[in-house]
């Protein structure tokens, strides 16, 4: 069996565990410790791989991808092992495992999910409660970082923090948390202070923490927590004249400066789908932005093109998808409304979401995202700019038609076709 075919028939394993049933609406506060020691037992079986990197804990509204990235060239550029896991991917599954400067080896990770599934089955047999798929590829990630004995880890929160599947590790670490917005509202909460509170979860005794969260209050209960638990935190002022970009590099520069590392964060480094460009003519760009603070960021750059783009746009049915079109309105010259066809997470519909354009901006909707593409390139006409938006999974899911796994695996990274990485 290739490589690629035992790296495609581990995740299509992966992915069957996801219909056990498992414990829905963890709402209170003893489910969800539950459910984080559930995540525990399990590494417990693979015998605590969590107790052997030193883990740089990320979370954040907004810029955790980026200030992510950029501490892990910061440690690569050093000459340490570092391990990096993100979420979610945005063409194959292999994207969330980054090792040193490239994506993880597809038999590698094939190997360390076989495993970690072996030691599932002697955790469920054992009539512990059924794990999510976000859960299992946190161990997944940590297991893979042991085995490839990374001196630090990178790992992204999903959501939140204080209960997050990746809040199993060692106190002993660094926090960052890059601000506090509304997101995941239905999950965290619907006011920026409860948010806050739970991304401040990732604070603990013995942690160090850095965030670039500007408001006062916020920073407040930042501190707050820090105190009550014995962790120092250094705060990172965002300058008058610094952009959203400029702002996370500073983050990550002050995460580099604690772990004494001298080699700065590269400034140049690129992420998939954010304000991506896959195509020269017509001009196709990709922008992952799925919440306010995104899309009112994407808007802005928006501003300082010479063209306005033709929008593709479709978005989580959880998210403010008519909020979010009102912002970009104004920016595009016509809108075309979508959905990703990906089964994990409910879609908007693209028919309701087409009765909240400007008549004179409605360009029609499509049930399939290549659709949407199509009707895109007709209107541009090979003049007006593209720009899908509104959903990383949306963006991913186009991305593929330019770049596909098998490229992906193949180079071991997202960009597969850049000379430069």
């Amino acid at each position: 069996m290739s490589d690629h075919n035992a790296y495609f028939e581990s995740y299509k394993r992966l992915l069957s565990l996801t219909n056990l049933a498992v414990v829905t609406g963890n709402t209170s506060r003893k489910e969800l410790v539950s459910s984080l020691n559930n995540v525990r037992r399990l590494l417990e079986i693979l015998e605590h791989p969590e107790r052997s990197p030193f883990f740089i804990h990320v979370t954040g509204t907004s810029g955790k991808g980026s200030v992510c990235e950029a501490v892990r060239s910061g440690i690569h550029a050093s000459g340490a092992t570092v391990g990096m896991a993100v979420s979610p991917h945005t063409t194959t599954y292999l994207e969330r495992f980054h090792i040193g400067d490239k994506l993880a080896d597809p038999l590698e990770l094939a190997k360390t999910i076989e495993h970690v599934v072996h030691a599932y089955t002697v955790y469920l047999e054992a009539g512990h409660a059924a794990l999510n798929f976000f859960q299992l590829s946190n161990v997944i990630a940590i297991e893979l970082f042991h085995r490839a004995k990374c001196r630090y880890v990178v790992l992204e929160v999903g959501c939140g923090g204080r209960y997050d599947a990746t809040n199993v590790i060692p106190g002993e670490k660094l926090a960052i948390i890059t601000n506090v917005d509304l997101d995941h509202q239905e999950i965290l909460g619907n006011t920026r202070a409860k948010i806050a509170y739970e991304k401040a979860g990732i604070i603990k005794k013995g942690s160090t923490v850095i965030s670039g969260e500007p408001r006062k209050a916020l920073r407040h209960i930042l501190l707050h927590e820090a105190e009550q638990v014995g962790a120092q935190i250094t705060l990172v002022p965002r300058k008058k004249d610094d952009d959203y970009h400029a702002h996370n590099l500073a983050i990550a520069q002050a995460a580099l400066n604690h772990l004494n590392i001298a080699q700065g964060p590269d400034i140049v480094h690129k992420l998939p789908c954010r304000f991506e460009t896959v195509q020269q003519r017509p001009h196709i760009i990709l922008d992952g932005a799925h919440s306010l603070p995104k899309v009112e960021a994407l808007a802005k750059t928006l501003r300082s093109m010479k063209r306005k783009p033709v929008l593709v746009f479709g978005c989580k049915a959880s998210k403010d998808g008519i909020k979010m079109l009102k912002r970009l309105t104004p920016n595009v010259a016509g809108i075309i409304t979508t959905r990703f066809t990906s089964t994990f997470h409910k879609t908007a519909n693209p028919f309701a979401l087409l009765q909240y354009v400007p008549k004179k901006k409605r360009l029609g909707a499509y049930l399939f995202s290549e659709d949407a593409l199509n009707a895109a390139n007709a209107e541009s006409n090979g003049k007006s700019p593209i720009l899908i938006t509104g959903s990383l999974y949306l963006a991913g899911e186009i991305r593929s038609l330019f770049v596909t796994e098998n490229d992906i695996l193949s180079a071991k990274s997202s960009f597969p076709f850049d000379k430069d990485r």
